[in-house]
């Protein structure tokens, strides 16, 4: 999923080999960034494009983790030889490695999966020749196939040329090398109240988003960043969520009003945030426990300006709360905390943003229901929150309101 402008491109060098990024979503730049490790060797080189961090190479003698994603209770990360390591909640085979254990407070290996260059949040993997693989919970035909869940990655079938993976709860959407967008699985188009809404395991294309440069899906609806900084969504909308300024459903996009210098898009349930070129950010849908940010509870149907936020250079949304990077490094975040997962040694819910303690040089931010990630410089990852089914990877079913490091990875 972090952050810059429509078109840019830039080439860096230095000690750090891996770029912020989220997993529900896409940059709207590409970089390439490649350094030197500690022992003196040569870093994998990684290269930041439509949707989040793509390793592209690597010493195997000197594994990292390159990207981190979060489902609603498990996380999952990307290494640098194209593997996954996952944790958390496994009643519906979210956790890929084919056991039938219901949880794992430690990473274990996804299984007959390689090649993978990024992830989406949930279970998808985008592979190195363009199509994607899935595991896990499929009742909704999600994963492209039948609707049976599936403890091994399966691929999803008529897909090519692949850039980005935006999961939803009963859908799934790809973005494609040409910038057209396809979707499959039930209530493509949202309106979960509709009886006439078929279950779609195909991809089909979805008109109108031709152009997008990055795809996010929430419960029931769909947004797509344009280079011109613009924003339009489709799909359920009672709380919002489409940012047009009504609360109608809508089956085709509809442009998000007030918004036309987004440079990233998140979004999870019933909410939407943009990070803004201004280094700012705006949120809109659902705001129950203050995840928008704007000091209120109050839903807001066309975006609002997360207060206090200045100086953001990534944005991550979860079910119930959000999270920002800043450009020193440290994370802010607000809404939900009953778990902990702002992160500020409290379990207070926040309208305001807050400092997530004892955390720096954060690179790229992943959340979930109730727990959040980040991936640190050293190519550690720290997670904090709800951890009663093994959420924060760090060996126990403990929650913490402050970040723990997750065991068992390089």
């Amino acid at each position: 999923m972090a952050s810059g402008g429509a078109t840019d491109a830039a080439t860096t060098s230095g000690t750090d080999s891996a770029g912020g990024s989220m997993a529900s979503g896409g940059t709207t730049d590409a970089a390439t960034t490649s350094g030197t490790d500690s022992a003196g060797g040569s870093e994998p080189l990684i290269e930041q494009m439509d949707g989040g961090p793509i390793a592209t190479g690597g010493d195997s003698a000197a594994l990292e983790v390159t990207q981190v994603i979060a489902g609603l209770y498990h996380s999952c990360a990307l290494m640098n030889n194209g593997t996954v390591r996952c944790w958390g909640y496994n009643d519906n085979n979210e956790l890929g490695d084919g056991s039938t254990a219901y949880s794992s407070a430690v990473p274990v290996v996804v299984a007959n999966l390689s090649g993978v260059v990024r992830l989406a949040s949930g279970t998808c993997a985008q592979l190195s020749d363009g199509t994607a693989e899935c595991w896990g919970p499929n009742a909704a035909g999600t994963l492209g196939e039948g609707t049976a869940d599936r403890p091994f990655p399966v691929e999803v079938q008529g897909l090519s040329n692949m850039i980005d993976i935006a999961i939803g709860t009963s859908h799934t959407c790809g973005l494609l090398g040409d910038h057209t967008v396809i979707c499959w699985g039930s209530l493509v188009f949202g309106r979960p109240d509709s009886g006439a809404v078929a279950t779609m395991q195909a991809p089909v294309s979805v008109q109108g988003m031709s152009g997008a440069i990055q795809i996010v899906a929430g419960s029931h609806h769909t947004c797509a960043l344009f280079a011109n900084g613009t924003v339009k969504c489709l799909g359920s909308n009672p709380l919002g969520q489409l940012g047009d300024g009504t609360t109608t459903y809508n089956a085709t996009p509809v442009v998000v009003q007030n918004l036309s210098d987004a440079t990233k898009i998140s979004a999870s349930v019933d909410q939407t945030c943009a990070l803004c070129a201004d280094a700012t950010v705006k949120c809109w849908g659902w705001n129950a426990v203050g995840q928008l940010g704007d000091g209120t509870t109050v839903n807001r149907a066309t975006p609002v300006e997360a207060l206090g936020v200045t100086g953001a250079i990534d944005i991550a949304v979860g079910s119930y709360h959000t999270c920002v990077r800043l450009e020193t490094g440290a994370v802010t975040c607000w809404g939900d905390n009953s778990g902990g997962e702002l992160g500020d040694g409290t379990t207070e819910k926040r309208s305001m943003p807050v400092q997530v303690q004892d955390l720096s040089n954060a690179l790229q931010l992943a959340l979930g229901a109730g727990h959040s990630c980040a991936l640190l410089s050293d190519h550690t990852v720290w997670c904090w929150g709800r951890g009663d089914l093994g959420e924060l990877g760090d060996g126990t079913m403990n929650s913490s309101s402050r970040p723990v490091m997750v065991q068992g990875l390089p």
